[in-house]
């Protein structure tokens, strides 16, 4: 009777909780407005109603994991059953509202679903050992627990979280530092290095024939015509940042021209389509009119610097740019100025990177408003820095693999006070094809910039046309200042694994620059916003070392050793300082000789990195709240 009565109660309460949890994970694609993973609202409470959410959709994955479990006990076709379900759950939404948070929560409950199934499991095998007493799984389930324990021992291990290039760690004993890293208690991204690398289960070790449909890219023409062989994408300088900047797609589908093979055109970026398959033309060409228009403001202009290159990663922290980035962390280890043993092919450089650079915000724009506006995001008001490189007589160009203008998107009308400038040459437009993006789902994880995958285009990864673009760029203008800005969305995913075939091109792009287009007046940035935050599997196991990656960003900077215009001491002592994305700003500004005080647009809260930063002064409370304390990971 008693064994009937738990039966009984046993299955109600499974149905229960399943039905809750269908109710949830349905509600779950849909998002909510807030600011944090799984939704939230902007209240006082909002860590305790994220903690709510993240117990209703753990709820919900162990009551699958439990219906699942059901099926396969009494069914022969269980495996089966269990990929037909999975993969029913899969494909039926994925969540594409990303400002509402419904793709997040769709790659929390898809990369979590298995482990929360293999805990259950184990977790089962123990309670049936203990009520019935019988020995046949107690092998099966001593080396399943043998197997946690070893993995867990392993995520205990943090002794390479404070561990920078050259074997040069975080320094929290210094008592002219008052900015103290938090480590966190386990970490364990590291052990699993590699296994969710989806690119390399659906591609060989290119992108050969990879998205090259034709048809495909006719979305965007509104003739419908399928005859034309070459495209032009346009600039989007033309674009009306008040009024529909936030649809950029559609402005590149209006402008988008059909050309005949010899005809003439401005635009840089072609699009050829021989035999059913597409290819990239790229003709960046020298203006000779923009050369003498601005070789007038620079022979006016001093500047500590002629040559100012960003390499900017979405979404990187320091931490996984050495753990992915191996090869290019190389290049740049060679070049520490720490190092007394450089080659002597490294000797004229300095690089110095920045273990304590900490972020605002856990996205985009909340941390490069400051370093391009040198203003808060929420005082909606800056001047852009393209506008002073070009006024001292600079020449500009800015690439980026997202369909984006910029490294950020705003709202309409959202910043009627801000002053922003384009760019003398700028590759965006061709990252809005439908090849690379689709319109109607443009927050999938299968493609575009959120892309699980490797993010391809016409038989080669995207990135390798932006390398080709700014070399273009660097070949045209090789007398002339010059600033640009090349940009990675690469990282911007939840598997933590595609932003690695960067890797091997971007250090050779790296060592091109330093052998051909650097010398005693260049200035090489490598930065990124923020750490990963989309979510994958990492969330669960390793919640607080991703978090605290997550405001601890990726910053090097590489300078001539030649160069009396910065102080080698003060930047070397700054490395060790709280650093935040005012300090770049005003940097660039310091590199170019531009008074900030008589732009009152742009707030007092950085200090140049040439110049030695108080560290006892340098503190997340001296930024106005905009660094709150449960996301301060500098005590």
């Amino acid at each position: 009777m008693i064994n009937v009565i738990y039966d009984i109660f046993y299955y109600i309460l499974i149905y229960i909780i399943f039905i809750f949890s269908i109710i949830y994970y349905f509600r779950s694609l849909k998002g909510c407005v807030g600011d944090f993973l799984i939704c939230s609202n902007k209240t006082q409470f909002r860590f305790y109603i994220n903690r709510a959410y993240e117990l209703l959709i753990s709820i919900c994955l162990f009551s699958f994991s439990l219906l699942l479990h059901i099926i396969i006990k009494i069914s022969k076709y269980n495996l089966l059953i269990y990929i037909i379900i999975y993969s029913f759950i899969f494909y039926n939404n994925q969540g594409t509202d990303f400002f509402l948070h419904g793709t997040y929560n769709f790659l929390f409950f898809i990369f979590i679903f298995p482990i929360c199934f293999l805990y259950f499991y184990m977790f089962y095998l123990f309670t049936y050992y203990i009520y019935y007493r019988k020995n046949k799984n107690i092998f099966f389930l001593s080396i399943l627990f043998l197997i946690h324990i070893i993995i867990y021992s392993n995520m205990l291990k943090c002794d390479n979280f404070d561990l920078g290039l050259g074997g040069i760690k975080i320094n929290n004993d210094s008592n002219k530092n008052a900015c103290k890293i938090i480590k966190p208690q386990k970490c364990g991204i590291n052990i699993f290095d590699g296994l969710f690398d989806i690119s390399k289960l659906l591609l060989k070790n290119n992108c050969d024939g990879y998205r090259n449909d034709q048809s495909i890219f006719q979305r965007y023409l509104k003739d419908g015509k399928k005859n034309h062989k070459r495209y032009s994408f346009p600039r989007t300088e033309k674009l009306d940042i008040k009024k529909s900047f936030c649809n950029l797609e559609n402005f590149v589908e209006k402008n988008i021209e059909v050309i005949n093979k010899n005809k003439f055109t401005n635009n840089e970026i072609f699009l050829n389509f021989e035999n059913g398959k597409g290819k990239i033309e790229i003709n960046l060409k020298k203006n000779l009119n923009l050369i003498k228009s601005r070789s007038k403001l620079s022979k006016y202009s001093n500047v500590k610097f002629n040559n100012v290159y960003i390499i900017y990663i979405d979404g990187i922290s320091r931490n996984h740019f050495l753990r992915k980035l191996k090869k290019t962390s190389k290049v740049i280890e060679k070049m520490l100025y720490s190092n007394k043993n450089k080659e002597k092919k490294y000797q004229k450089f300095n690089a110095f990177q920045f273990l304590k650079y900490h972020v605002f915000k856990e996205n985009t724009m909340g941390n490069n408003f400051p370093f391009i506006y040198g203003n808060y995001m929420n005082k909606k008001t800056g001047i852009s820095m393209t506008k002073f490189f070009k006024e001292k007589g600079f020449i500009t160009a800015s690439t980026y693999n997202s369909c984006n203008r910029e490294i950020f998107d705003w709202e309409k009308n959202q910043y009627k006070n801000l002053i922003f400038t384009g760019w003398d040459h700028e590759n965006f437009a061709m990252f809005c094809d439908t090849n690379f993006i689709d319109k109607k789902k443009k927050w999938s994880i299968t493609k575009g910039k959120n892309s699980v995958i490797r993010k391809c285009l016409y038989g080669k990864d995207s990135f390798e046309y932006e390398f080709e673009y700014i070399l273009q760029f660097l070949e045209a203008y090789k007398n002339e200042r010059k600033f640009f800005k090349i940009g990675f969305g690469d990282a911007h995913e939840g598997t933590l694994e595609v932003i690695k075939y960067i890797d091997e091109p971007l250090a050779n792009f790296l060592e091109k620059i330093l052998t051909k287009y650097f010398d005693d007046k260049t200035a090489i940035f490598f930065l990124s916003d923020h750490g990963a935050h989309i979510l994958g599997f990492h969330d669960i196991l390793f919640y607080k070392e991703k978090t605290i990656e997550k405001f601890l960003a990726m910053l090097f900077i590489i300078l001539p050793e030649n160069n009396d215009n910065y102080n080698k001491t003060a930047i070397s002592i700054n490395q060790q300082r709280l650093i935040t994305p005012f300090d770049i700003h005003d940097t660039l500004l310091d590199m170019i000789n531009i008074e900030k005080k008589k732009y009152p647009q742009m707030i007092d809260k950085g200090q140049s990195l040439f110049k030695e930063i108080n560290g006892l002064k340098r503190t997340c409370e001296n930024y106005d709240k905009q660094i709150p304390e449960d996301v301060c990971f500098c005590k």
